[in-house]
Parts: structure tokens; C-alpha cells; sequence
């Protein structure tokens, strides 16, 4: 269990982290939060061109959309972007919950909230929580019903309803959350699949009714179910394209795993140097056919500041770390599902266009995974982690939001100011910024990344580890 003081320190470390998140709320959209913000419009007046414009630019369901504009139209707001950046900040509150329940449930005996400091520092979850979409907040809904149906139990009452609810919210925003609820059924499950058919078969129907209602409605408005006709082709099946993604996912669960897996003494077994031969191989054939630039499955513009050769040989190492790791964990039942429920993922993953994002709805499970077979839980080398290599990490990403987005809300000052922004086609903005021009056709002038043959205004941004320039050129 964990105790009344271990609870409180838990509580510190969430409202810490949601109010840092709070910090970059005002900034400018980017890589595409526009379309989340902007679709909350719809509950305004129901104008249905909103939706259509949505999924122009937008391969995720609108239910995310949906939840900020009920929170719009009770609390009415111009700027909407903030409430998508404050639904995605308050994440950390089911997800500091959830681990809670997760450690009272398993009886993990190792401090909550030094585990909590680490978890939320990780790059993916700290990177994804002060933006406006909605991959955090989903898995967030998806772990704290589980751990909540986990307390729960057996009792059939409001408050398991209630749970399965917001399961079904989440699967909604994002249907990879479906995960979950095969997770509970699996742990529940005891060589009696009829058994178990018969305790859930109401609980599914129940959690799927409003994910059936949903792409049921978008079918019978927009002719699609799932993914809008412009994105179809993002839907991948070459059996070569699947195993170059799997190890790439794999690399990244690799990392998210580290420092659970450091262990000084895997060389001692000769299975392990096998193990190590064996990732070597597969990982030279990945780097050679393949790169870490696959789609979105990369490390985004850190790509650009660490060499590649270095990604290489720490990504060799890390991914040799976890599955050594994996060959030594105990084998009993709950490892064996907790793990066939994450390569499962992996591999359900792997026939959609990769991106790293996708792996934050998978890493509460490998973390629980790893909780559960952690003998002892070293401060020290996980605070060295944090110091040496999340915090920087965060800093420059942070710094290269800022960054883009201080780019955009400049220009676009520029443009109103001059009057410019109606007759301009925003270019290279178009993902941060699209909502702010008008109608896209027949424009004068064009935001660029190189120069015309007539630059109206040329644009100079630099800061401690990047410069850009941007032209504003006459067409």
C-alpha cells in the first residue's frame, strides 16, 4: 500500500508538474495543435465545414475536439488552443493517480513518488504534456480507469460504470486504447475463455456502445469510419516495411526502459552474448537499410544536434539492455501477459505510419512491467538519468517549441500588421499556422524557407542551438 505521506509527496510532484506545464500555455501553436483547438469551434454553431476542415489536415478522430468545445461552451474562451494545452497539462493527475493505484494494487513496495519524478521527466511524457492534442490525455484516461477497475474489482456498481466510461472516452480520442481494455481481461483471465466471455460480455458492449456511435455517426456524415480518405495511404502492409518498424519501435521502448534494465552482470551468462550478437545483426541490418528518420518514428530536430553514429551505437546497446533484461525476468503468468500484451501492441502498431507518439499509450504498461520485477529501486543511477539525460532533453525540446512558435507568432504579427495576412499562403506555417490565413487560392504572396525572385520581408531567427530564416516572397 501506499501510505498516507507517500500519497501526499505523489500529490506534490503532480501539481508541481501540471503548473511547470502551465508555463508554455500562451505560446503560439505547432506541428498541427491548431486543428484540435479550431475544431472545438464546432459546439459554436455546429457549422459542419469546421469537422470537414479538421479532417483535411487530421487523421485523429474529433472527439478530442469534442471534449474541449463542451469545456468551451460552458466556459466560453476566443483563444481555445488553451483549453486543448490545459486538458493535455491535466493528464498528469490520472496518470499520478493511476500509478498510485497501480502501486497500492500490485503491493509495490519502492516510493511512489521517486517513481513518479521519473516517469513524467521521460521525454515523450513531459514533451506531449504541454501540447494541445490529445495522445497523452488519452492514455492518461485509459491508465487511471484501469487501475481504478483493477481497485474495483468485482463489484458491479456505479463507480465500475463510471470507470468504463471513461475507458470508452478514451478510445474514442485515440482506438489504440483499446489496449487496455484487453489488459483487464487478460489478467483476469485463468484457462476459462468462456468464463471470461460471460464476466465481460456487458462490460464490453458497455465500454464500446460510444466508440460504435461515433464512427458510426462520422460514416453516415463524412463517408468514413476510422481514418478520412486523404490518409488512407498511410496504412502500411509490406512485410519488409512491418520489420523495419517493429525494431524501430522496439528501439524506442529500449530507451523508455533504461535504467530498469542496467544490470552489471549480463556478460556473466553466455545466452547473453548470444543475445548481444544476435541485436547487433538485426539492428546493422536496420541502420543499413533503414534510418531512424523513418516517417515520424525519430528523435525529431535532435536528429540534427547529436551525430548519428552515436544514436546508433547508444540505440545497439539499450535495445541489447532490454531484451537480455527480458530472458532473466521471472516467468510467471503476469510477466508472460504483460509482455504479450506490449509486442502485441508493437506489432498492431506496425501496420500504421509509424511515429514515436504512438508509444506513449504502451509505456504505462512497460513501466508497470518493469515496477513489478524491480528488486531495487536506485536513486541514485535513476537521478543521475534524470540529470544527465531527461532534463537536458526536455530543456531543448522546450527551447525549440518556444522557438517555433515565437517564429510564427512574429510573422504572423508582421502580416496583420501590413495588412498582408489575406493576401499571403502560408507556406511552410501551413502546420503551425494555417487557421490564421483565409481562403488559400490565388494569393500574392507566400511564407518560405529560401528566397523568390522577389522577397517582400526576410525574417532572421536564432537562438543558443538553432537559426532559421523565412522569406516572405511575391509570387
Amino acid at each position: 500500500m501506499v501510505s498516507r505521506i507517500h500519497k501526499i509527496k505523489c500529490w506534490y510532484v503532480i501539481l508541481v508538474t501540471f503548473i511547470l506545464h502551465l508555463v508554455l500555455i500562451n505560446l503560439y501553436p505547432v506541428n498541427f495543435e491548431y486543428t484540435f483547438s479550431e475544431g472545438a469551434k464546432y459546439l459554436i454553431n455546429f457549422d459542419k465545414q469546421i469537422v470537414k476542415d479538421y479532417f483535411f489536415d487530421q487523421a485523429n478522430t474529433f472527439f478530442y475536439s469534442l471534449i474541449v468545445g463542451l469545456v468551451n461552451k460552458i466556459f466560453p474562451l476566443e483563444n481555445t488552443l488553451l483549453y486543448t494545452r490545459l486538458l493535455s497539462a491535466s493528464s498528469y493527475f490520472f496518470l499520478g493517480f493511476a500509478f498510485i493505484n497501480l502501486f497500492s494494487y500490485f503491493k509495490i513496495k519502492f516510493k511512489c513518488h521517486y517513481f513518479l519524478i521519473f516517469f513524467f521527466l521521460n521525454p515523450m511524457i513531459w514533451t506531449y504534456g504541454y501540447r494541445g492534442i490529445p495522445d497523452l490525455f488519452s492514455t492518461s484516461l485509459a491508465l487511471y480507469s484501469f487501475s481504478r477497475i483493477l481497485i474495483l474489482g468485482n463489484n458491479i456498481n456505479f463507480k465500475i460504470y463510471l470507470n468504463y466510461f471513461l475507458l470508452s472516452v478514451s478510445i474514442c480520442i485515440k482506438p489504440f486504447s483499446l489496449i487496455y481494455l484487453g489488459l483487464i481481461i487478460l489478467l483476469d483471465y485463468k484457462n476459462n475463455i468462456i468464463f471470461i466471455m460471460k464476466k465481460y460480455f456487458f462490460l464490453i458492449i458497455f465500454t464500446l456502445f460510444m466508440p460504435i456511435l461515433y464512427f458510426l455517426i462520422i460514416k453516415t456524415n463524412f463517408n468514413f469510419y476510422l481514418v478520412p480518405p486523404r490518409f488512407s495511404n498511410m496504412i502500411t502492409f509490406g512485410y519488409g516495411n512491418i520489420f523495419a518498424i517493429i525494431i524501430g519501435y522496439f528501439i524506442f521502448i529500449a530507451i523508455s526502459a533504461f535504467p530498469f534494465t542496467l544490470s552489471f552482470n549480463f556478460f556473466s551468462d553466455k545466452k547473453n552474448v548470444v543475445i548481444f550478437f544476435f541485436c547487433s545483426l538485426v539492428l546493422f541490418f536496420y541502420f543499413f537499410k533503414h534510418d531512424l528518420g523513418n516517417a515520424e518514428l525519430n528523435f525529431g530536430f535532435l536528429d540534427k544536434l547529436v551525430s548519428i553514429n552515436l544514436i546508433y551505437i547508444f540505440a545497439l546497446l539499450l535495445f541489447f539492455l532490454f531484451f537480455a533484461y527480458l530472458k532473466n525476468v521471472i516467468r510467471n503468468k503476469i510477466n508472460y501477459k504483460l509482455i504479450f500484451i506490449i509486442f502485441f501492441y508493437i506489432l498492431i502498431l506496425s501496420l500504421t505510419r509509424p511515429s514515436q507518439r504512438y508509444i506513449i499509450n504502451i509505456l504505462p504498461v512497460l513501466f508497470l512491467f518493469m515496477l513489478l520485477n524491480l528488486k531495487e529501486f536506485k536513486i541514485k543511477l535513476f537521478s543521475l538519468v534524470i540529470l544527465i539525460i531527461y532534463i537536458p532533453i526536455n530543456l531543448l525540446i522546450a527551447i525549440n517549441f518556444y522557438f517555433i512558435s515565437n517564429n510564427n507568432k512574429n510573422i504572423i504579427y508582421f502580416l496583420n500588421n501590413e495588412k498582408l495576412i489575406n493576401k499571403t499562403s502560408p507556406g511552410v506555417l501551413y502546420l503551425h499556422s494555417k487557421h490564421f490565413f483565409n481562403s488559400l487560392d490565388k494569393k500574392e504572396y507566400e511564407v518560405s524557407f529560401t528566397p523568390g525572385k522577389f522577397v517582400i520581408k526576410q525574417f532572421d531567427f536564432s537562438n543558443i542551438i538553432q537559426k532559421q530564416s523565412y522569406y516572405i516572397n511575391k509570387l
